[in-house]
């Protein structure tokens, strides 16, 4: 797999600013492959957190980026950016 266009340079300019903290949902045994894509792609992040269920961390981001619209229910409303 390899990073969308763009995305990359993007987050790193953000991380100029913000901590940059990669939320994943755990599903099966992908958890080692997904850290390994972020650690290739994203070395400036701040952290990987794995967990069922993203929005219990919603009083620990500032916002929360996610491609699937249901990952953003439970997280503020203006707190969400749906990357669609």
């Amino acid at each position: 797999l390899e990073a969308i266009e763009g995305v990359v340079e993007s987050l790193e300019k953000l991380s100029n600013y913000f901590s940059i903290v990669f939320i994943s949902r755990l599903k099966g045994f992908h958890h080692g492959s997904k850290v390994r894509f972020v650690k290739k792609h994203f070395p400036f992040m701040s952290g990987f957190v794995g967990t069922h269920e993203k929005w219990i961390l919603n009083d620990s981001v500032v916002a929360i980026i996610d491609d699937q619209q249901y990952n953003l229910k439970g997280f503020d409303f203006q707190k969400r950016i749906w990357f669609n």
